[in-house]
């Protein structure tokens, strides 16, 4: 549990857009990601896609799926832009949007 508590620091929320929320990915995106549940919420070490964790905008399990991965958190943004930032942000090298 510790290691869910100190993950959920490195949470940031994605920026806002002004698509809805409920958008579809882009038709080119999905062959980049792996959509995945709070029970396996990374795709591991050796894949270069971008877990999706869909956890239906629930608190609890958005919290639970904080991993160690660096995480990127859809609330007030489309799925494709949190893509975006996520793949954008080359510093940080974040794996992983939960899906708020």
């Amino acid at each position: 549990m510790w290691e869910t508590i100190i993950a959920a620091y490195k949470v940031t929320l994605g920026q806002p857009c002004q698509h809805p929320r409920d958008s579809p990915l882009d038709c080119v995106i999905p062959d980049r990601v792996i959509t995945t549940s709070m029970a396996a919420p990374t795709s591991g070490p050796r894949d270069d896609r971008v877990s999706v964790v869909q956890v239906a905008r629930n608190a609890t399990a958005q919290f639970l799926a904080c991993s160690g991965a660096l995480a990127i958190l859809q609330k007030h943004c489309c799925l494709n832009c949190a893509y975006k930032e996520a793949v954008g942000d080359s510093e940080r090298r974040v794996r992983m949007v939960i899906a708020g």
